[in-house]
């Protein structure tokens, strides 16, 4: 079985990517992020796992 060639570029661009999360710019950058969006994220979680 072999990988689709969209599956090999988003793993290439992920694995390229990685460097710069690891940069003050990057961190910052993911804090920001998951101030906006966290409490969108984890509300729908939770909205989606009370209705199991």
């Amino acid at each position: 079985m072999s990988n689709s060639t969209m599956a090999t570029t988003l793993a290439k661009r992920l694995q390229s990517s990685q460097p710069y999360w690891q940069t003050e710019a990057g961190r910052s950058l993911w804090e920001t992020q998951r101030a906006c969006l966290g409490p969108v994220v984890e509300s729908r979680v939770w909205a989606a796992t009370a209705w199991k």
